[in-house]
């Protein structure tokens, strides 16, 4: 064989290469889509529905998903003919979300409150078997008049923003256990109004998406809060602010709360959640 020819066959060597490369980029690259969207759906999806939402042709979203199968990232309903994201997928995305904690993952939208409020930014983790949440991070403020954090500090969910904007959307049950409890006002001591004054002032809470107390755990503060969503659309926990009353007035209320559900809904989006966030 010639110098020559071995160069030329070098060169078609190394073609191929790059095309086998490119080849496999753009099959990994539509097998990421896959997985998005079935991770995104809100039910199992067919064949038909992946290639309408992906713009591919049915035949190569059947061969993605058949490769994906094989390592179960994605699973088959043999009875609906459907798919969804397989057992090895929500394994690794359990593994990857216990390794990102919810306060690590939440630093960056309770900055941006504070940024744009200028006023302290809470973070609180919903503690279902006790009914109560606890606070896990937070950012202060600049302000000089401002309220000393103790974080992991466990209380009731019936007073207090805190408390209230995880209460006002856990499942009726779940709220008429936390009700039973009894607790009364850590501030003040007041008892809790009767059962259907107190739900439907939570309800009115669950339709504008977030809950504004003023004195019911610090005295002379107001708070508001908003919640968050897991993946599955369960509350977790949620965004909170605490404003002396001196520095409020009802004219924030808007502006406030918009300000904390956009965050609180950036960062439900982050842990997963997918479906509309109340209020807006």
């Amino acid at each position: 064989m010639s110098s020559r020819t071995r160069i030329e066959m070098s060169e078609f060597d190394r073609m191929e290469e790059s095309e086998k490369a490119s080849n496999a980029a753009g099959t990994v690259s539509r097998a990421v889509s896959v997985i998005r969207c079935l991770a995104e759906a809100e039910s199992d999806l067919s064949i038909k529905e992946l290639s309408t939402k992906l713009g591919l042709p049915g035949s190569t979203v059947h061969r993605l998903l058949q490769l994906l199968r094989q390592d179960a990232m994605v699973e088959y309903d043999a009875d609906t003919r459907r798919y969804r994201a397989g057992p090895e997928f929500l394994r690794l995305a359990s593994l990857v979300a216990a390794k990102n904690k919810l306060k690590e993952l939440a630093l960056p939208y309770m900055r941006a409150v504070v940024k744009q409020c200028n006023e302290a930014c809470t973070l609180v983790e919903y503690l279902p078997s006790s009914h109560k949440v606890w606070l896990v991070q937070a950012v202060n403020s600049d302000n000089p008049l401002r309220y000393q954090i103790e974080l992991y500090d466990a209380h009731t969910v019936l007073w207090g923003a805190t408390g209230r904007s995880v209460f006002a959307f856990l499942p009726r049950d779940e709220q008429r256990k936390a009700y039973d409890r009894g607790d009364a006002s850590p501030a003040t001591g007041q008892a809790l109004p009767d059962w259907e004054s107190f739900v439907a002032e939570m309800d009115r809470f669950r339709q504008r998406g977030y809950a504004v107390t003023s004195g019911q755990k610090v005295k002379g503060a107001v708070g508001m809060g908003a919640p968050l969503f897991d993946y599955s659309g369960q509350v977790i926990g949620g965004l909170c602010i605490t404003i002396p009353e001196l520095r409020y007035s009802a004219l924030l209320e808007k502006p406030l709360s918009d300000l904390l559900k956009t965050q609180a809904h950036k960062l439900s989006t982050t842990l997963g959640f997918t479906g509309s966030y109340p209020g807006f």
